[in-house]
């Protein structure tokens, strides 16, 4: 809006600002203002509007200029002549005289007006020319082949002559550079390496961020009128390639400079010497690759397997590695316009700072987004012109930005706003990219948690069915039969009705006890009665106990290892385990053979069952674990058993698990840890729970509503 080049007096931009702000109806948070053109109408002009909205120049400023607005604040940078001009004098020390080149704008006069306060009687025997004051561009050009020989420019800004007329960068180009003859140094860093040879100068991206940072400080809610006045100093930045061209001292250059064509430059100053050594260095080179290329090859190939698994595993490191190492929370910020089709966009990273400065079209946005999601990406800004008013908007997608790795959620939340020129109306977006992909995440994870409750309800209504059925079973047994014994039957028959309702009524026994503890793991109030017993003797007593329930079809086999095995455990829950992981064996194993056995293992015990029955499907195997899960319908069963060995076996800290074939059997185990292991292959077995049961004496008490059963249950 202030080119000073367009509008050289002050009171004519002026103008332009005035103008501005009473058109202007968009909120504005803070105007950034650059170059010295520009920044002179803030230090010099406010009113109502202006003074409410914080400012900040990035610029040159007079010296003894003061700062008269609370609302303004900035970076005064210093043009380097007197470092550059004296830097130039180390490098070409037989200079004679030095030639300081402005034009007559603005910016311009203040740089020959620094220039000549900070040189002044520096050097009495080295003459200073300020100024390059020519009427077109012959004048230029002859200006330029007459520099004296042993000299060199120190170049500020050149683009209008003594008439106001404007010059383009590439026609002054053609000019400076091929027809001076002499160094010439610069204060500004542009075509630093094709053409100037550097000097102490400005930066502009480190400028536009050090402006962006004060900018983002307003924005957290810093006042403006705390905030210093910064002081940028000058960058040494120079071409070698360029002063070795010139014969230059690069020795003389400061310790801190930032060197451009560093390589290429010493190259030219000494390749001579490079050349043969480089030639004799390939030939050597190429020898050596012969002598080993077959020795390589061959070892290549017997290694090439182990090192693609090598590979693998270090790529996933890696990859989980940087991952972690990742910023976990990013943004993208682009600006579009649809007159255009041009986006501008940047990327920041954790701290706020400009990464990235990139501008491309639609088609290289829509890099950004997966192919699912490029229909709807695309439609939004093709209706762009159905847009009438101002508004916000908002777009979710799955993609990447640059400087990801990976495909993630984005969310991105802007507003479109009409603009209008010359030329007419148009539209702008300005927008950011939000990842949302933690949100995401917690979504998922909401919908699967929704989706187990509605599964776990399921589950429970089957299992309340399913209980239902497997009490009446027994139920209907009993009272079957105890009206039968009341019949007049003989005792034969008699003693085999007493004994099919002793075994429903144990089994009626068996379900309430497993409705019990499920209850009790569900509430909380699960507890654990460890006793320390020896595992070779409670083997053989669980193979007595349990030996009879088999079919003749099916050969129990008990696996003891050790003479004696004294261990700290839950017998009762031991018990209530192996008795699931038997009836379970049983209940799936039509012949073949049913395997109990255990071995002390890492401060611990592991027990496991192996059957020879039909085995378990693959993707059934993730849920036989689970409470009222029950993957075969057709056979019998609460499905609370295995859910029931899960919540004792995660209560004492242990681990289970299943392996499993169709049609070649399963292997069920669990391992729980023990604070007492004793193990003695060669000693008797001796029953420690036992002995010391048989040491104390015990009283019980026997609690019954009804005298004449509790009666007869003593008695027995």
């Amino acid at each position: 809006f202030l080119d000073e080049e367009k509008t050289p007096k002050l009171e004519d931009r002026i103008r332009i600002l005035q103008d501005f702000f009473k058109k202007n109806k968009e909120k504005i948070d803070v105007i950034v203002v650059f170059d010295y053109g520009a920044t002179k109408v803030f230090l010099n002009y406010s009113d109502p509007i202006i003074s409410k909205i914080p400012v900040v120049f990035a610029s040159e400023l007079e010296k003894g200029t003061e700062i008269k607005y609370k609302n303004v604040t900035g970076l005064a940078f210093d043009y380097g002549v007197s470092q550059t001009y004296k830097c130039g004098l180390r490098i070409f020390p037989n200079t004679k005289k030095v030639y300081v080149w402005a034009d007559n704008s603005p910016t311009g006069k203040l740089f020959i007006e620094e220039a000549m306060a900070h040189l002044k009687g520096y050097n009495p025997d080295v003459e200073i020319e300020y100024g390059l004051k020519v009427g077109s561009l012959d004048e230029l050009r002859k200006r330029c082949k007459s520099l004296d020989t042993n000299s060199f420019v120190i170049f500020g800004t050149w683009s209008l002559d003594t008439l106001g007329r404007k010059y383009s960068d590439e026609e002054l180009a053609n000019i400076f550079f091929k027809d001076v003859k002499v160094p010439i140094f610069c204060t500004y860093e542009e075509r630093i390496g094709d053409g100037f040879l550097g000097g102490f100068v400005q930066t502009p991206q480190g400028n536009a961020v050090s402006a962006a940072r004060k900018a983002i400080r307003i924005f957290n809610g810093e006042f403006v009128d705390r905030m210093e006045i910064e002081h940028i100093a000058p960058t040494p930045i120079f071409d070698v390639r360029g002063l070795v061209k010139f014969d230059g001292n690069i020795k003389a250059l400061p310790s801190s400079s930032v060197l451009v064509n560093k390589f290429s430059g010493y190259f030219y100053k000494y390749h001579i010497f490079l050349v043969p050594i480089i030639v004799l260095f390939f030939i050597i080179l190429f020898f050596l690759y012969n002598l080993i290329l077959q020795k390589y090859r061959n070892s290549k190939l017997k290694k090439s397997l182990k090192e693609k698994e090598v590979s693998e595993k270090n790529l996933q490191e890696n990859v989980r590695i940087l991952s972690s190492a990742m910023p976990s929370f990013r943004l993208l910020s682009w600006v579009y316009n649809d007159r255009t089709k041009v986006f501008k966009y940047g990327v920041t990273d954790e701290n706020g700072i400009l990464e990235i400065n990139l501008e491309g079209d639609l088609s290289e946005a829509m890099t950004f987004v997966s192919k699912e999601y490029e229909d709807k990406f695309m439609d939004f800004f093709y209706k762009l012109d159905l847009v009438k008013d101002i508004h916000e908007f908002h777009l979710e997608y799955f993609g990447r930005i640059p400087g990801e790795v990976k495909d993630s959620w984005w969310e991105i939340k802007g507003n479109i706003q009409e603009c209008e020129d010359s030329e007419g109306k148009y539209k702008v977006l300005n927008a950011i990219h939000i990842n949302i992909q933690r949100y995401k995440q917690i979504e998922i994870r909401l919908n699967e948690a929704l989706n187990r409750a509605i599964r776990s309800d399921k589950l429970k209504s089957n299992f309340i069915a399913n209980i239902t059925h497997e009490i009446r079973t027994p139920l209907h047994a009993i009272t079957g039969f105890a009206n039968l014994i009341n019949s007049e039957i003989d005792e034969e028959l008699r003693i085999e009705y007493t004994n099919i309702i002793k075994q429903n009524s144990d089994k009626l026994i068996e379900i309430i006890n497993d409705i019990i503890l499920v209850s009790e793991i569900q509430s909380g109030y699960f507890e654990l009665k460890p006793v320390v017993l020896d595992l070779s003797q409670y083997i053989l007593e669980l193979d007595s106990i349990f030996r009879y329930r088999f079919p003749s079809d099916i050969e129990f086999i008990v696996e003891n290892p050790y003479q004696s095995c004294i261990v700290e455990l839950d017998k009762n829950r031991l018990f209530h385990i192996i008795k699931i992981f038997i009836d379970n064996a049983i209940k799936f194993t039509q012949q073949g053979f049913v395997k109990l056995g255990y071995e002390v293992e890492n401060n611990g015990v592991k027990f496991y069952c192996q059957d020879s029955g039909i085995g378990i499907n693959e993707e059934d195997k993730d849920n036989i674990f689970t409470l009222f899960e029950k993957v075969d319908s057709t056979k019998e069963g609460t499905g609370i058993g295995l859910g029931i060995v899960k919540s004792i076996v995660e209560k004492v800290g242990g681990k289970y698990g299943v392996e499993s074939e169709i049609g070649k059997g399963s292997y069920f185990w669990f391992w729980v840890p023990s604070k007492k292991t004793i193990i003695d292959k060669e000693s008797k077995t001796s029953n420690v729970e036992m002995e010391s049961m048989l040491e104390t004496k015990y009283r019980v008490l026997i609690v019954e509503n009804d005298n004449s059963i509790s009666d007869q249950f003593i008695e027995n």
